[in-house]
């Protein structure tokens, strides 16, 4: 039952995210630019593998600032631009998504009382931006 409870969740944060199209400054030479993995999802004290809940779970960020979000195999583009917190996702209205840069050079996104942890592919872990 927690299973479906944190696929219910993760759903949810996973539309707000879809919901990214537009906005956003571009970036050339970013650190963040990339292809970031989601790897870890904790919510209630309780860790579990992304891809083992979702799939494939992954946000590449484009050197001019285009975002492309893939969820088990479905697509969506969007922009993307660096803040001092890390990287934002932008509709374009009042509506944002702060991926936040971790010590460990992870970046995650806390919503619902979840935290989905992502790594960049290629970097090892414990590298930071």
């Amino acid at each position: 039952m927690r299973k479906k409870s944190l696929a219910l969740v993760i759903l949810m944060v996973l539309s707000v995210l879809l919901l990214s199209a537009c906005g956003g400054s571009a970036v050339s030479d970013s650190p963040y630019v990339g292809k970031w993995v989601g790897t870890t999802a904790e919510y209630a004290g309780m860790e579990w593998d992304v891809a083992s809940l979702l799939g494939e779970f992954t946000i590449d960020l484009e050197s001019g600032g285009k975002a492309v979000l893939t969820v088990q195999g479905d697509t969506t583009n969007g922009k993307w631009s660096e803040s001092d917190a890390g990287v934002v996702i932008d509709e374009g209205s009042d509506n944002e998504v702060t991926l936040t840069a971790g010590d460990d050079g992870r970046l995650s996104v806390e919503m619902e009382g979840m935290v989905i942890y992502f790594e960049k592919e290629g970097a090892d872990a414990g590298d930071s931006e």
